[in-house]
């Protein structure tokens, strides 16, 4: 009998992740299929005019999402099954992203000369299916209207894993990949602001995976300032103006931003608990705005996320001087969630302070940190042991 060949058996991996990824987005939604509409949705989609006549104009805010919500409505009306389904569908092609996203950083990072272990292949898979099943993305899945979270961290990470594919080819297929990279990086801004941090992630992934150099660095600099001028563009060249959708994100609150910021030390708190425990979902976490009597805790919550972001930059560093790809992955997750996170939880107000679908982008980094140490410390336990033998 022949035995399997390393590249036949990933093969076989990999297709079944893909299956276990649309299985399990079936299986743990199916029961939200049927729900009705719910808070936002109403405003939204039932009672908004662009959704119900199909009057889609593309230089408005968020425009991508509320296309898909009109076709929707055109093909099965106020039936919220399709709505669902649809949520769904993003949801498992996000998943499927994911997984080809890690995978691609994984292999680029032992390309570049960074050591992971053998095992460490299928951290891609571990950390897709983390992002799909937990709970935590209930809200941005089951609750319609949030879409917008869905398609956004969708797009956010095909164009990253575009802009890995692009940095690895040469010649026509690099343009056309960085092509496609600027694309889906304007569709994900145009589906939910959250994704401006795309430029920053972009050059977080140059540093990390691929090195500096003068021309590395004006490249990519000048891809960047494609993509802010692609996204800016799309603004300008509509009634709206870049004021308008700076005031548009307070979203109806007078909370200054020190006071915002300063409430968000203690939600983004509340999200890693969470993402580590997720028992206490709700889609309307009541929490309390900062005061100044509160002013010790809040002191607390910072000095958790400053060790938790030092602990990130600390690995960061090891796995660059050390060659090691466990710690530069697992400083990079935690960097990505920081980013991801920090648009809708630093200085922008928004009149809800916290909502458990800003979780559905960010989640990714904190999923593959900590896939990462827990294969880490498996590999090494297990070579301690000396296998199963």
């Amino acid at each position: 009998m022949s035995s399997l060949t390393p590249h036949v058996f990933w093969e076989i991996r990999q297709r079944t992740t893909i299956v276990l990824i649309i299985f399990s987005s079936v299986l743990v939604y199916s029961s939200s299929l049927y729900g009705p509409f719910l808070y936002d949705d109403n405003v939204v989609i039932v009672g908004n005019p662009i959704v119900r006549d199909f009057d889609i104009q593309f230089f408005r805010n968020r425009a991508v999402v509320d296309f898909t919500f009109a076709v929707n409505w055109f093909l099965g009306g106020s039936d919220t099954f399709w709505f669902h389904l649809t949520n769904v569908f993003f949801h498992a092609s996000s998943g499927i992203v994911c997984f080809f996203l890690v995978k691609k950083i994984i292999s680029t990072t032992c390309k570049s000369g960074y050591h992971l272990s053998a095992e460490g292949k299928i951290i891609s898979s571990l950390t897709a299916l983390f992002f799909i099943v937990h709970p935590v993305q209930s809200q941005a899945v089951s609750y319609i209207a949030q879409r917008y979270a869905v398609v956004s961290a969708l797009f956010f990470m095909l164009a990253l894993l575009l802009y890995f594919l692009a940095r690895e080819s040469s010649g026509i297929r690099s343009f056309i990949l960085l092509s496609g990279f600027v694309f889906c990086a304007a569709l994900a801004f145009k589906s939910k602001e959250n994704s401006a941090i795309l430029p920053l992630m972009v050059f977080l992934v140059e540093f990390a995976f691929f090195g500096w150099g003068w021309k590395k660095f004006a490249g990519a600099c000048l891809l960047i300032l494609l993509v802010v001028t692609t996204v800016t563009l799309t603004y300008v060249s509509g009634p709206f103006s870049l004021d308008s959708i700076a005031i548009g994100m307070r979203s109806g609150t007078e909370m200054s931003r020190y006071d915002y910021f300063m409430t968000q030390l203690g939600v983004v708190f509340s999200y890693f608990k969470l993402l580590f425990f997720p028992f206490e979902l709700n889609v309307d976490h009541d929490y309390p705005v900062y005061s100044s009597s509160q002013l010790f805790v809040s002191v607390l919550y910072f000095l958790f996320h400053l060790s938790v972001f030092a602990t990130g930059v600390y690995a960061f560093a090891r796995g660059i001087l050390r060659k090691s790809g466990h710690f530069l992955i697992f400083g990079f997750g935690i960097f990505w969630f920081y980013l991801t996170i920090s648009v809708e939880s630093s200085f922008i107000p928004i009149v809800d302070v916290m909502n458990e679908h800003r979780l559905y982008l960010p989640s990714v980094g904190l999923f593959l940190s900590g896939v990462v140490f827990f294969e880490k410390v498996v590999s090494y336990r297990f070579r301690a042991w000396g296998g199963w033998g």
